[in-house]
Formats: structure tokens, sequence, C-alpha cells
């Protein structure tokens, strides 16, 4: 006989205006962290800047979690923060109390001329990019756009030149590291 009347407190709860209040407040975090308008650049996105403090990072922006990856990049341990804007979520590289480097992995945010996730490999290459190799992979940079580096999705250290990379290669990650 309990049982209805836990269900229904449940539903009260979670519909109460306390609910709704920090929804307006996470809108509100994420609005100052960036704008549907923010433009993705090799420094930062928005008010989302390499080189703030973790401290700063808060004032601005809706952290969701703060953790230390035990294998990061070259298998050394990586504080990461994790970042939501609205439905999409980005992660920040701290070092030293501070945001090192950017990983964008939704096709929202995008450069002045239109790059990030989902660009082809032939729209990089006819903007002189050039290719990175590194332990997460094959990356491009663009001249012009300092700061910046575009993950090639699926081409492996063998693909070592333009010409044995696909047209159609899709960018599925971009990093931020700052210029």
């Amino acid at each position: 006989m309990r049982w209805p009347w836990f269900a229904v407190s449940l539903v009260s709860i979670s519909c109460s205006p306390e609910s709704s209040k920090s929804e307006s407040a996470s809108a509100r975090d994420a609005a100052r962290c960036v704008t549907p308008s923010t433009v993705l650049a090799g420094n930062g996105l928005g008010n989302l800047r390499i080189g703030m403090s973790v401290v700063q990072l808060r004032a601005v922006c809706n952290v969701t979690r703060d953790s230390t990856v035990a294998h990061g990049n070259e298998g050394l341990p990586e504080r990461r923060i994790a970042v939501a804007i609205g439905m999409d979520t980005l992660e920040a590289l701290v070092e030293s109390h501070a945001i090192r480097r950017l990983e964008i992995t939704t096709p929202r945010f995008r450069t002045t001329d239109s790059l990030g996730v989902g660009s082809r490999a032939d729209a990089l290459r006819s903007l002189n990019a050039t290719l990175a190799f590194g332990d997460r992979g094959v990356f491009a940079l663009v001249p012009a756009h300092c700061g910046l580096s575009f993950h090639l999705a699926g081409v492996g250290p063998t693909q070592q030149s333009w010409s044995q990379i696909a047209d159609s290669t899709r960018v599925d990650r971009v990093l931020a590291f700052g210029c």
C-alpha cells in the first residue's frame, strides 16, 4: 500500500520548482560559457579559453565532471573536466590548475570558415592543411587556424600523405590547444 504514495512523492519532487530553477541556472551558465553564435578558435570557444584557471572555468561554465584518467595521452594520468553546453559536452584537459586543451566532438561548434566535426578531408586539403601524426591518430593542421588540429576518423599511421586519404574522410574530433 505504500508503493503508490512513494511513486507520487517522486513525481512531486522531480517536478518541483527547485528542479526548474536548476534547469534555468544550467541554461544561464551555458549562455555565459558560449552563445549560439560562438566561433571555434585556437585559443578556445567563447568564454572557455585555453590558459584560464579551473576556478575561472567553473565561474562561467557548467562543469559536470572533474576527474583524473589513469591512462591519458602517452599513457600518463590526465585531469579532465567535462563542460556541459546545452545537450553537448566538451572535455578540457587540465595541467597545473589551468585549461591546456579542449576536445570538441560535436558538430555544433565551427570555425569562421565552417570547419569542425564532420568536415571532409578534401575541404582541409583545399586549405593547404598538413598532416600531423600523434599518439591518438592523424590530424590535419590548417595554417589559417593556429591552435587547432582536426582528427581524421579512420586514418592510420601508414597513411602518410593526402593522396592516401579519401576525400570523404571526416573529422571526428577537433583539439584546441592555444595559439
